[in-house]
């Protein structure tokens, strides 16, 4: 039997090299392979200009798509879509308040798709997916959140102002959970400090036709109407009137617990044996409205009444109305107002408080 003869040094070090070589060479195809394979996703719209990536999500009226040439995702009008092409499993609301679940979005002709799941298939314009998001196991592609700050200084009085608000909010197929935490502070010369702190925690439970269940809890503390702190909390129906590529507007019916602390009142203000707290029973009607084809602005306003139930004759109203303007990669400047109404205020305490406010913000 012929003997074999141990490779010199030098063959060694070439035969590792070349070993090394070849394993880099597959990693590479590997991971080259897999990202081929990951990016399925193409869409082509007006103007026959067709993008490849990973479709994100539509909402209202646009389209984010992550790409490998581009550090930010893009972001399309969807209503300038001719054809889509997807093997990844969606969550789609349409513009009559249908909801289809684990769906898939297949192009029939320029402008028209088919949406498929495993009950029904129904052929739609472009204009008539108002909503969908790819179904994700993922954590943090559910998760949606922004912060923006405000300051104002003015020489007379050596008024002085900081506002901050937060906002971030998680989303399945059919749940949908937001918190909100807003914040004012106001000092002035020969005045006293003013404060103002309300926060939000709300559910909704979204339904096939349109109709959502819904939960919020309220907090609110403000020194101008004397409230140390009241906590609302509410349950409710409401129900989706539009839901399209330019806006959503809903309705909401219900009924709150509320709960309030008050500040002791100004010496003198108050009479004998003024309550410190109160509980009321009211009922809860509601509408909210956003609208997002204004070029780069977005604006969202909610109107909420509580008529007093076990307290009769008793009214409170909050209204809000907040517009942005988008700026680039997320940052964007916000301006807004907030009115509160009390039909039966606290003692020493303004029946209405009102706040404008602006600054400068960041979203994910």
């Amino acid at each position: 039997m012929k003997k074999l003869k141990p490779p010199k040094p030098h063959q060694t070090i070439r035969y590792v090299f070349s070993d090394w070589v070849k394993c880099l060479a597959f990693t590479f195809a590997f991971f080259a392979i897999g990202n081929i394979v990951a990016q399925n996703d193409s869409i082509k719209f007006n103007g026959n200009d067709v993008i490849t990536g990973k479709v994100k999500q539509m909402k209202t009226g646009v389209l984010k798509m992550e790409t490998n040439y581009s550090d930010e995702d893009f972001k399309i009008d969807w209503d300038e879509v001719t054809e889509f092409y997807s093997d990844n499993i969606f969550t789609i609301n349409l513009s009559d308040r249908s909801l289809l679940a684990a769906a898939r979005i297949e192009t029939v002709s320029p402008g028209v798709f088919r949406i498929v799941n495993g009950v029904e298939s129904r052929e739609v314009g472009v204009d008539e997916i108002v909503y969908f998001r790819k179904l994700d196991k993922e954590f943090w592609n559910k998760l949606s959140a922004s912060v923006d700050f405000g300051f104002r200084l003015t020489k007379a009085n050596d008024f002085q102002q900081f506002n901050a608000s937060a906002n971030i909010g998680y989303s399945t197929d059919r749940w949908t959970l937001n918190s909100s935490y807003r914040q004012v502070r106001s000092v002035q010369d020969n005045t006293d400090p003013i404060r103002r702190v309300d926060g939000s925690a709300t559910g909704d439970y979204l339904l096939q036709n349109g109709i959502f269940f819904g939960a919020r809890l309220n907090f609110l503390s403000n020194s101008e109407q004397q409230i140390d702190l009241r906590t609302t909390g509410v349950l409710g129906a409401g129900y989706y009137i539009f839901r399209t590529n330019t806006l959503f507007w809903n309705g909401f019916l219900g009924a709150a617990i509320n709960i309030e602390r008050f500040e002791p009142a100004p010496e003198g203000e108050a009479p004998t044996g003024q309550a410190t707290s109160r509980e009321s029973f009211e009922g809860v009607v509601g509408t909210e409205l956003s609208v997002f084809d204004l070029g780069n602005f977005d604006l969202s306003t909610s109107t909420y009444w509580y008529p007093g139930l076990s307290k009769g004759g008793r009214n409170r109203l909050d209204f809000r109305l907040d517009t942005t303007y988008d700026i680039a990669k997320g940052f964007y400047i916000k301006a807004g107002i907030t009115l509160n109404y009390d039909s039966r205020p606290a003692a020493g305490g303004a029946e209405s408080d009102y706040i404008l406010l602006s600054g400068f913000g960041w979203s994910l």
